[in-house]
């Protein structure tokens, strides 16, 4: 976003610490200073007051997308079957001993966000956890939303709009109810810019720092953010200038985060390379239909990409086709253009130099995105840098552009009681914004084959269970027993660990759908499989996809094969045992004890 050249670098920067003590009262409950102290910030019964309006409707999002996770009965969000259920060996050690994906989940762990899980695991089981953790982040990035906003400009209306704006886009996505790293990027990014904006450049440094252990993406996001301020523009041209803290700190957040980063790139992985972007174009895997679909020849679905660009998913309810993301980006473009008319719109001349931060974050977030595309997978998947930053940097900016033109409206609709009519007016709109439809989505799986795990966790803890994926994904974290493979865990990005992946996967598929119980049995020999879960719709042309892929009905190579096995046979021995030796039934899975194998 470009800002008008009196919110650049181009002006001198407002010191808060000196701003004069006797604000001008502003009507709206804030001050007519471009900048806010600390004091000032919430300090006042009426910002207090619209910053507790703005926590309480990011609960109301929170609760409605969350709502899943305490229905009852046995419940997960999706990606803690990835990135938490390995915690569970915290509480009991003897859970998934040798289980070659455990370990690789847990050596791709930052180190601050497996340091939380063991301290959380003395007194509260990890994946209940998981269901906790996402109210709090959202809490901090809606406190860090509104103080920031404040501090760019004094309508507290403005800072409750665009928390509210912000909450409302994030909770449509699963990143923050995850409960896993990359639902810390926001949150620390807005403790960030707050930072920043205060004039508090060691707490930056120190949010970096946090941000590396929690999350590297974020780490490397906070330091880029760093190196971007030190950069000021005279029309078009950059200079590196900025204060000498400023290089300090900049100096210093580089030298620990790439201290804490730099062994886990350099040294090699016990899991083999990671896959470069040579190789990745080659892998049906990265292509369309494939477990990471980064290769996708329409230009759009690679824009809206939740790998290779901003992952548009998420669209207005009532209007599908439109991504919620634009309806952000819309609002934002109001500043701008009220900023070309603050002479005569009196609350546009009150933006700090200080919002010079919003256009400095993109700077920082598109440069990292198009260096990850440069070095494809080496900095993990582009769209991490721009998946949160963006809608942060445009919640506020819209929130801004809302409170300057309530303020207007309130002058012009009641001069002499404007506080009271921007109050309806911010309100209103929160309230508006709070009954829109709306794609609230926690991405939360319930268990429906109960029965099945509880057979499963009845057993000794060292068991390996195979099955179609829809079936095992979850037993990890359902019946915490170890499973063979799963298309969940089925990462393509270090190519040791998804070989043995692959080598496996092709191996079950051709022990599921065989003739003869003997290869079955052979199979389970092999890999030491103890209990097949075996699905009847797996054995149907039309069903089996979404067995083995869901939620997508597809997984290349592997589908294709599946399909392959229906044209040579209609005979399978899995599905003739499950008739005659099931330990469980379900009326949809079938529970086999490989004993039964060779009976």
């Amino acid at each position: 976003m470009v800002l008008p050249e009196h919110v650049t670098g181009a002006a001198p920067r407002v010191n808060v610490e000196t701003a004069p003590e006797t604000p001008v009262s502003d009507p709206t409950g804030g001050h007519s200073e471009a900048a806010v102290d600390d004091w000032t910030e919430v300090g006042t019964p009426a910002v207090r007051c619209w910053l507790a309006a703005a926590l309480v409707l990011t609960l109301l999002f929170a609760t409605r997308a969350m709502a899943p996770a305490f229905e009852g009965g046995n419940v997960v969000q999706t990606d803690v079957r990835q990135h938490v259920f390995w915690a569970l060996r915290f509480r009991d050690p003897e859970l998934f001993r040798g289980d070659l994906i455990a370990d690789y989940f847990q050596s791709l762990a930052p180190p601050g966000y497996s340091a939380l899980y063991w301290t959380l695991s003395w007194i509260i089981d990890p994946v209940v956890a998981s269901r906790l953790l996402p109210f709090v982040l959202g809490l901090a990035t809606a406190l860090f939303t509104f103080l920031l906003t404040r501090r760019l400009h004094p309508a507290p209306a403005g800072a409750f709009l665009a928390t509210v704006l912000l909450s409302w886009y994030v909770w449509q996505y699963d990143d923050l109810s995850s409960g896993t790293p990359r639902a810390f990027l926001l949150p620390v990014l807005a403790a960030q810019l707050w930072s920043l904006s205060a004039g508090r450049p060691w707490l930056a440094v120190g949010l970096a720092v946090l941000a590396a252990v929690m999350y590297p993406v974020a780490g490397a996001l906070g330091v880029a953010l760093l190196a971007v301020r030190l950069v000021r523009w005279r029309g078009w041209r950059p200079r590196l200038m900025g204060r000498r803290s400023d290089w300090i700190a900049f100096s210093a957040a580089t030298v620990v985060v790439a201290g804490l980063l730099g062994p886990s790139q350099l040294a090699p992985s016990p899991f083999g390379p990671t896959v470069s972007a040579a190789q990745a174009r080659t892998m049906p895997e990265f292509g369309p239909g494939g477990r990471q679909p980064f290769f996708v020849e329409d230009m759009y679905d690679y824009a809206a990409s939740d790998l290779s660009g901003f992952d548009l998913r998420a669209t207005d309810a009532s209007f599908p086709e439109v991504p919620i993301l634009f309806e952000l980006l819309v609002l934002a473009l109001l500043l701008p253009l009220l900023l070309l008319v603050r002479n005569r719109l009196p609350g546009a001349d009150r933006l700090s130099t200080e919002a010079v931060i919003l256009p400095q974050v993109l700077l920082a977030s598109f440069g990292l995105f198009v260096l990850a595309h440069l070095l494809l997978f080496r900095l993990y998947v582009p769209s991490r840098y721009v998946k949160w930053s963006v809608p942060l940097v445009l919640a506020v900016a819209a929130g801004i552009a809302l409170g300057i033109l309530i303020e207007a409206t309130a002058a012009w609709l009641a001069p002499h009681r404007r506080r009271l009519a921007a109050g309806s007016l911010g309100l209103g709109l929160g309230a508006a914004l709070a009954i829109y439809p709306a794609g609230y989505d926690g991405g939360f799986f319930h268990d429906d084959h109960p029965a099945v795990t509880a057979y499963l966790r009845a057993q000794p803890k060292d068991i390996l269970v195979a099955g179609a994926s829809a079936d095992v994904d979850s037993v990890p974290t359902f019946a915490r027993r170890r499973i063979l493979v799963g298309r969940k865990h089925a990462l393509p990005y270090h190519l040791g660990y998804y070989g043995e992946l692959r080598e496996r996967i092709e191996a079950l598929i051709d022990a599921y759908y065989a003739e003869s119980p003997s290869e079955v049995a052979d199979f389970a020999a092999r890999y030491g499989v103890d209990v097949f879960l075996v699905n009847r719709a797996a054995f149907e042309p039309t069903t089996a996809g979404r067995v083995w892929a869901y939620p997508n009905a597809d997984w290349e190579p592997f589908t294709s094969a599946i399909s392959d096995r229906f044209q040579r046979s209609n005979r399978f021995a899995l599905l003739r045992l499950a008739d005659r030796c099931a330990a469980v039934e379900d009326g949809e899975i079938a529970v086999v004890p490989a004993a039964c194998l060779r009976q």
